[in-house]
């Protein structure tokens, strides 16, 4: 099979129109990274027949509630004479949504099954860079909603556990780490998203073109610094936080051991939920007597929900509440698809307890969106999603304690005194 002729036309027309080349190219030699993108975007269409699917299905059944309660007056009153216009109104209503859902999902599945059989025959060459950054954060926020029953179905849009550089996952080999770290230092500072995020979300306050806004992520400046190389996991937030915890914590290990030099020291730097996940990586690796017990000085927690996360607790209670009633049955079902990632932030892990992990220093920073100028507020409100008291709740006097005014929970990526404080504690010797 060759595609001489198909690329000639493709480029020919897209010349006449002045379109981009086309990204798709029927080949005899598909790359792994073709065939991986095809599969993610069959996954992505896949997905998305499964949400209209569910929407379909909720719509059905608001309007099966709604249209029960005056159907129900009607029998009351005429008995017998009312049945046949129940029927004929309900075997209506069946045959309409259930050929939309069956039509719709059907639509969705052939178009992703197309695209998966293509995947060895047909190179997927994005005509911007933007596409895989684009797929991947798609990925990122639908696992964080039901990452679990991607992974339990194998979806290729389910985030693979690594560390992740220009949005491909580093082989943990020294050859492959010296080539994407050429100035490889010998401190280790490793950042963990939160949930439905992924390590691009470290840029998400980053504007190079503005003089006000920070430049790059927190590891750019502590790299521009020297002494220190910045990693960045990618992991699927749809999983339990002990279950991220563990495999973390065998990626590191993995890590340090074929790093390009030896590794004298590691800092753990979490926001939101990647706090929790690394507060499992330090208890795993004292659980196992991990050579990483020695390395990690530094745990620094972001806005993390030590004591869970108020908008948790509200979509569990909600889900209970909803179900109590007809009409709103629909609404409970659409807050019990949560992941068991998200189910884990209802209670978080509890009071973080620094007196229990000698040689490890903590730094708990939370914020709010209001001031400090009235404190019960500012606390109750926190940074919009999680409390000041649940991101600073420890054991003991934690080696830093900070709350910052002013700020919700996003823009805690990407803050200039976080970056001063970042700066200070991994430039500690």
């Amino acid at each position: 099979m060759t595609s001489d002729k198909l690329n000639d036309s493709n480029q020919n027309t897209a010349a006449n129109n002045g379109l981009p080349t086309p990204v798709l190219s029927l080949s005899d030699n598909v790359s792994a990274e073709s065939q991986l993108r095809m599969k993610k975007t069959a996954a992505a269409v896949d997905v998305a027949g499964v949400i209209f699917d569910q929407a379909t299905t909720r719509v059905h059944e608001f309007h099966r509630a709604i249209s029960d309660k005056p159907l129900a007056v009607v029998n009351a009153g005429l008995g017998q004479l009312a049945k046949p216009v129940t029927a004929l109104h309900n075997g209506i209503t069946d045959l309409v949504y259930g050929s939309v859902r069956v039509l719709g999902k059907g639509l969705f599945t052939a178009g992703a099954a197309t695209l998966k059989a293509a995947s060895p025959f047909v190179n997927f060459s994005p005509a911007t860079p933007a596409y895989d950054k684009n797929l991947n954060a798609v990925a990122s926020a639908v696992s964080g909603i039901v990452g679990d029953q991607l992974a339990a179905g194998k979806s290729a849009l389910a985030p693979e556990l690594g560390f992740y550089h220009a949005q491909q996952k580093l082989a943990l080999n020294t050859a492959a780490l010296a080539q994407a770290y050429p100035e490889a230092s010998e401190h280790l500072v490793v950042f963990v998203h939160g949930l439905c995020c992924n390590e691009d979300s470290w840029w998400m306050f980053s504007n190079p073109a503005s003089p006000s806004a920070q430049k790059g992520s927190y590891g750019d400046h502590l790299e521009s610094l020297g002494g220190r190389s910045a990693l960045y996991v990618r992991y699927n937030t749809g999983l339990t936080v002990k279950t991220n915890g563990r495999r973390l914590k065998r990626e590191l290990e993995a890590l340090v051991a074929q790093w390009p030099v030896p590794v004298k020291r590691v800092t753990l730097v979490g926001h939101s939920m990647g706090g929790l996940v690394s507060r499992v990586v330090l208890d795993q690796a004292i659980g196992t007597k991990s050579p990483l017990v020695a390395l990690l000085q530094d745990v620094v927690c972001i806005g993390s929900p030590h004591e869970g996360s108020p908008l948790a607790r509200v979509s569990a209670k909600g889900e209970t509440l909803f179900d109590i009633f007809d009409l709103s049955r629909p609404v409970s079902k659409v807050l019990g698809v949560r992941s068991k990632g998200v189910r884990n932030l209802e209670q978080g892990l509890g009071t973080t307890p620094v007196t229990q992990y000698l040689g490890v220093k903590f730094h708990l920073l939370g914020s709010t969106i209001g001031t400090f100028e009235q404190p019960k507020l500012a606390d109750t409100i926190g940074d919009g999603l999680v409390r000041i008291t649940s991101s600073l709740s420890a054991d003991g006097r934690p080696e830093s304690l900070v709350a910052y005014e002013r700020t919700n929970h996003m823009q805690l990526l990407n803050d200039a005194k976080i970056r001063a404080k970042l700066e200070e504690l991994t430039g500690i010797a």
